[in-house]
């Protein structure tokens, strides 16, 4: 039963990693961290996504321990559970929002760094059992282990 539950996990970091949402139009509210500062006159700067579908932004992790807060942005409530649940991460740097890739759940840091940001693992209960799955920063985005 245990190798049953693994592959799972190793066919959720799968389709986790298969599908990075990638950075469409720039949302105006910068005071609340939601998109880059309008008119940074750095037309480079890469704007986060608009969200839809009940998705949310939050800002808990600081993926490269700059002291800045980064972007998660994560389905909305009731949508995990699903191939839907992919987390997209965002590194704030200065007025700009990078996409450093997409985990299938919820992240947390890891203590160890690869290519100057902090590994992840996820956490996903299957048949009642906690499966640990970890990504890494390859130096363009998140891949699993």
């Amino acid at each position: 039963m245990r190798s049953i539950s693994v592959s799972w996990v190793a066919l959720l970091l799968i389709v986790g990693c298969s599908e990075t949402k990638q950075p469409s139009v720039a949302v105006s509210n910068a005071t609340t961290g939601s998109g880059r500062v309008p008119d940074s006159g750095d037309p480079g700067c890469p704007p986060l996504p608009a969200l839809e579908n009940g998705e949310e932004m939050s800002r808990y992790l600081d993926l490269n321990g700059d002291g800045v807060k980064d972007v998660v942005i994560s389905p909305g409530l009731g949508d995990c559970g699903s191939e839907e649940c992919l987390h997209s991460l965002y590194v704030v740097r200065g007025k700009c929002f990078d996409p450093v890739g997409t985990v299938f759940h919820i992240p947390e840091l890891l203590e160890t760094k690869h290519h100057g940001l902090f590994d992840v693992r996820i956490t996903v209960r299957i048949d009642g059992k906690s499966e640990h799955g970890t990504y890494r920063f390859d130096g363009k985005k998140y891949v699993t282990e």
